[in-house]
Parts: structure tokens; C-alpha cells; sequence
């Protein structure tokens, strides 16, 4: 039965989501708190909007309730964006913020667009986005090689 989810290298597989879940389940009592449903979605490879996630949160029961694997599960396998199939849109979006054609923007911009276009994301959330880019020494986020990471 595992084997029907497991669509060549489908990022919700059962072996990848128990190890996201493991990772997140730092005191090994088996469940994550619903408000970081977003960010272990995301670490399985899954891009849900932020609506998506107020909605699982809610439904989860708020912000402080428990969620275990198996809710986690049904969770990840819903139907959600996958950062790999919005590579072209995010390459024409940093291309429309790159003045001068250099395949860069400045990290200020950059942080500000985070956090103000579209699914604003929180600051934690921006600070973990900002340790995943590659910042020149001027500052320069090289937006070339971000989305090549990001969409692996």
C-alpha cells in the first residue's frame, strides 16, 4: 500500500515524513505542536500557503494543540504547492526585481519582500530563508542559484 504513495520520489513519501516528523519531535513524545505544522510541511518538501496553514492549525485544534504523526501525515499529503512547480514564476519574480541584470537583488530587498508580497513570512521564518540563500559580500543574494536550491 505504501508503494501507491511513493510516485517516484513523491516528497510526501511515509520514509520522509517520519523523518521531517522525528526531526521536529524534539522531545520524542511523538507529537509537534499545530503551529509548527507550517514549517515541517514545508521541511517535507510541501510549499502550503499561509491560509493553508492557518486552516490546519485551526483544524488541529489552535496553536498549542498536539498533533501527532498520523494527523501530521494527513496534513502532508493534501494537495499543495511544491516549491519545484512555481521554479519558473519565482525566477520571473527575481528577475523583475533585478535592476541592473546582474542575477542578484540586495538582501534588504530582499527581507522586504519576504516579509510584505504575497504569504508575508514571519521573522523567524525569514532568517531561516536568509541562511539557505548565498549572500555575495556586498550583500548580494544570488537569486539564480536560491531557486535552484530551493526547487531540488
Amino acid at each position: 500500500m505504501a508503494s501507491r504513495r511513493r510516485r517516484g520520489g513523491d516528497s510526501a513519501s511515509d520514509d520522509n515524513l517520519d523523518e521531517v516528523f522525528k526531526v521536529f519531535d524534539r522531545d520524542d513524545d511523538g507529537v509537534i505542536l499545530a503551529e509548527e505544522l507550517g514549517l515541517v510541511i514545508r521541511a517535507s518538501g510541501k510549499n502550503p500557503t499561509n491560509a493553508q496553514v492557518d486552516e490546519f492549525v485551526k483544524e488541529a485544534g489552535g496553536p498549542n494543540a498536539n498533533v501527532d504523526i498520523a494527523k501530521f501525515k494527513e496534513f502532508a499529503r493534501r494537495k499543495m504547492p511544491r516549491p519545484e512547480d512555481q521554479e519558473a514564476e519565482m525566477r520571473a519574480a527575481f528577475n523583475a526585481l533585478d535592476r541592473e541584470g546582474g542575477g542578484y537583488i540586495l538582501e534588504g530587498e530582499f527581507r522586504g519582500m519576504l516579509t510584505s508580497l504575497g504569504d508575508a513570512l514571519a521573522s523567524n521564518e525569514v532568517d531561516a530563508v536568509m541562511r539557505a540563500a548565498k549572500i555575495g559580500a556586498g550583500g548580494e543574494v544570488f537569486y539564480d542559484d536560491f531557486v535552484s536550491n530551493l526547487c531540488k
